[in-house]
């Protein structure tokens, strides 16, 4: 919702987005590593 608000590209949210993704992702996998 921020990204909509501020009128950044699609571009960039998808990269952002992405970012968050894998650092979500990895934060996952660690937790289950545990």
């Amino acid at each position: 919702m921020l990204l909509e608000q501020h009128d950044v590209a699609p571009d960039e949210v998808l990269k952002a987005l992405e970012i968050v993704k894998i650092d979500f992702e990895k934060k996952q996998s660690n937790k289950l590593a545990l």
